[in-house]
């Protein structure tokens, strides 16, 4: 029994420490890192124009989105589990004069949290 727990324990906590862990690279603007989560056919939409292909592109997008748009801070709002073993973290991207809301769609694969998309889009 006290196995059991433990695998149910472990499994539980290295997901929320994976998903954790994608939350602190939205914080800290780490493109690179952020792109180390995603899945092969990930894709990235910021305001409707939609980037996937290799990692070189999508890190160019979110650095010139960061860049272009002087990105202060990430809130994470709410995150939870919907269907087809999808997770979903909502937040906010802050600059001076903008907020940007921010869904990221990661799906469990082979117990490997792996992000398939990023929509941001700027609030009206």
């Amino acid at each position: 029994m006290f196995l059991i727990l433990t695998l149910f324990f472990n499994f539980f906590s290295y997901n929320n420490e994976s998903i954790q862990d994608i939350i602190d690279a939205l914080q800290i603007k780490n493109s690179e890192e952020i792109i180390k989560f995603f899945d092969k056919n990930g894709e990235i939409n910021i305001n409707n124009n939609i980037k996937k292909g290799s990692d070189y592109k999508l890190i160019k997008a979110l650095d010139d989105f960061y860049f272009n748009n002087d990105i202060k801070v990430f809130k994470e709002i709410h995150k939870g589990n919907s269907e087809n073993n999808l997770t979903y973290i909502l937040g906010e991207y802050t600059s001076n004069s903008d907020i940007y809301k921010v869904l990221v769609l990661i799906q469990n694969q082979d117990d490997i949290q792996k992000i398939i998309k990023i929509k941001i889009d700027i609030e009206k």
